[in-house]
């Protein structure tokens, strides 16, 4: 990993990258495990490789308060 610089305002700040402007955008085969922990539910991604096995693609952290929220939007898609 090459060292970056990003510019906060005025000052330039060594090995800071600022990712306020991205979004993680990531492939979805299936799902490998869903788990809950401290009000926390964990859905682990995967995604075929080029040798048609899974790897780990996504890693979605929802708390408790937002997941009826995500799944009615999740209820909303069509194949």
């Amino acid at each position: 990993m090459s060292l970056s610089i990003a510019k906060r305002g005025s000052n330039f700040v060594r090995g800071v990258i600022d990712m306020s402007d991205t979004v993680a955008i990531a492939f979805v085969d299936g799902i490998s495990s869903i788990s809950s922990h401290n009000s926390v539910h964990r859905i682990v991604c995967y995604k075929l490789n080029a040798g048609g096995q899974p790897e780990k693609s996504v890693e979605l952290l929802i708390p408790a308060s937002s997941l009826n929220g995500f799944a009615a939007a999740l209820g909303k898609l069509r194949s």
